[in-house]
């Protein structure tokens, strides 16, 4: 006769602990999203200093091809930032015994802002 290991003991709901990986899933999640908003704002104020005075002055050409680069890695930095976002609320949600609350959210905000970047990225290449 053959013997089953028995299976390993549900906590019950109110001892469960909140999952680390959804957690860091989620602050990564709002954390980006306020660096992205103060990015766009720092770089407004950039970009209007830069155009103040003369916007074709071979000088300002430079920095603006500096200000596009500084942008671009930064997008670069944030998609990243989103897709580690999405892999840590996958992970969270995956574990067991622990709450999904965090995970869920840090998942759905994290693919969200990956789905909003990437209708943004379509809707300008289509112009």
């Amino acid at each position: 006769m053959q013997t089953y290991p028995s299976p390993p003991a549900l906590q019950p709901a109110g001892t469960m602990k909140h999952s680390r990986l959804g957690i860091a899933s989620f602050v990564l999640g709002v954390a980006i999203i306020l660096f992205v908003i103060f990015v766009i704002l720092l770089f407004t104020v950039i970009a209007t200093m830069n155009h103040r005075d003369n916007f074709w002055d071979p000088e300002s050409l430079t920095a603006n091809q500096r200000l596009m680069m500084m942008m671009s890695l930064t997008g670069f930095a944030v998609i990243m930032g989103h897709l580690l976002g999405v892999a840590l609320g996958i992970a969270g949600v995956a574990q067991k015994n622990r709450k999904l609350i965090f995970a869920v959210l840090g998942l759905e905000l994290n693919a969200g802002a990956l789905l909003l970047i990437g209708v943004i990225a379509v809707g300008l290449a289509a112009r």
